[in-house]
């Protein structure tokens, strides 16, 4: 039974928007928490899902992760339904990391006149494996601190140039050039009792991917407003797959966005992380589908995100706007009618 504020205009989306506001803006000590957490879960024994932690502080980075607030805990076990999930964006943060953005002239502008010079700016990035505490989640996070303080002027790899490493085969996934950074990886694995992702596969079609990876068909959700197409992929021997494809949505004013499909499997150490340029500016709600599965929804103005959580892997699209024309324009009504058209229920 969902429990909500006795207010006529009361609005679960809108409610749900102040929740995660709420999680990214109150602190208290460690010691509060963990007496108030043990008073919640004494008054709600079947919320086992509400974690109260700590989040991982990065070396080389602005941005230090703030306390998740016991206030926010409270709203979310007495004002919300047991079905929805317990995280959002800032739970998949893996802190602040910078950037160089390389402004590239469409072939019929491009002149020869020299480039500008790029720009650096500091991004959010988020694992997509899994959320906080995970191992899934804590593998990523030890390999991405790794990766920002190693090999940081480029010397190794400019001295090995195209030449074979001779890690390619057992450590593809990982773009691994070192004995050294193999031994992290062996390393991360143990430490964290995951597998290294190998034995990768592009299928010739969409239907082979979908049975390579042990699914059914992803895109045979129920929206009649949205038409999705797909460019391919690959698939690891474990399950773990990405797919691209674009979705063309009549929603509102119609448009066209790309998207990316990721399926990580639990289990298995998979290192890849995503730009989400800023997440205070991410307007994050839970969804339900029309085929019965709760995800959880996130939009801006130049990227947005569908995440689903299931028994066996951890599932990302992302949604990238129309790349081509360089637009974005995907309203919150028209995501949640490109979230009916996936079927999330035939991943496990």
């Amino acid at each position: 039974m969902t429990i909500v504020p006795n207010d006529k205009n009361f609005n679960e989306k809108n409610f749900d928007s102040k929740i995660f506001d709420s999680y990214d803006s109150i602190k208290l000590d460690q010691d509060s928490k963990e007496k108030l957490l043990q008073k919640i879960q004494a008054t709600n024994p079947q919320s086992d899902q509400t974690q109260v932690h700590n989040k991982p502080k990065k070396r080389n980075t602005k941005l230090v992760f703030r306390l998740a607030p016991v206030l926010a805990v409270i709203l979310i076990v007495t004002t919300v339904s047991c079905t929805n999930y317990f995280f959002s964006l800032r739970d998949l943060g893996l802190g602040k990391e910078e950037i160089q953005i390389i402004d590239l002239p469409l072939p019929e502008t491009e002149t020869k006149t020299d480039s500008p010079p790029p720009q650096i700016t500091e991004v959010d990035i988020i694992a997509l494996s899994g959320v906080w505490n995970s191992p899934e989640y804590k593998a990523c996070a030890e390999w991405e601190e790794f990766l920002q303080n190693y090999d940081q002027d480029g010397a190794i790899i400019a001295s090995i140039g195209n030449e074979p490493t001779g890690f390619e085969e057992s450590y593809d996934a990982y773009l691994c050039y070192t004995q050294e950074m193999a031994d992290k990886i062996e390393g991360i694995c143990e430490k964290y009792h995951l597998q290294k992702l190998s034995g990768i596969q592009i299928p010739d079609d969409y239907n082979t991917l979908c049975r390579i990876a042990g699914t059914g068909d992803i895109y045979g959700g129920t929206s009649e407003h949205v038409q999705l197409s797909d460019y391919g992929g690959y698939v690891y021997t474990d399950g773990t797959f990405q797919t691209e494809g674009s979705a063309a949505i009549s929603v509102d004013s119609p448009c066209t966005t790309d998207f990316q499909f990721r399926r990580s499997m639990k289990g298995s150490f998979s290192p890849v992380a995503l730009n989400v340029t800023d997440i205070s500016q991410y307007r994050q709600w839970n969804y339900t589908t029309k085929t019965g599965d709760k995800v959880l929804l996130a939009n801006s103005s130049d990227k947005a995100l569908i995440i689903a959580e299931r028994e066996n892997s951890f599932v990302v699209v992302n949604v990238l706007g129309d790349i081509l024309s360089g637009t974005f324009d995907i309203s919150n009504e028209a995501l949640e009618a490109m979230a009916d058209a996936f079927d999330f229920s035939v991943i496990p």
